[in-house]
């Protein structure tokens, strides 16, 4: 168990990352001049799909941290054989 919850806190550090990534690009979306619109747009987007994605990840592993019952249940999730085998046929 100990070896998962290392994983999930430097998940939970990556997607800290990722938000303030996704923040700093707007940010600069905003102040950069001397870029075209369709080139601010384009960063400012990528950045506002970064940021939601980056929290439902941070919320979902903070949670697993907190309690025993969620991340067993995800454990089993990621390592059962059947869950494996279904998705790689989902994916031919």
């Amino acid at each position: 168990m100990r070896e998962k919850n290392k994983k999930l806190k430097i998940k939970c550090i990556i997607a800290c990352i990722c938000i303030i990534t996704g923040v700093i690009l707007i940010i600069l979306s905003l102040k950069l001049e001397g870029i075209s619109e369709l080139q601010k747009t384009y960063i400012s987007g990528f950045a506002e799909g970064l940021i939601p994605v980056s929290l439902v990840l941070l919320i979902k592993n903070i949670l697993s941290l907190k309690n025993s019952k969620l991340l067993r249940k995800r454990k089993i999730e990621l390592t059962d054989e059947r869950n494996i085998e279904i998705q790689i046929k989902s994916m031919q």
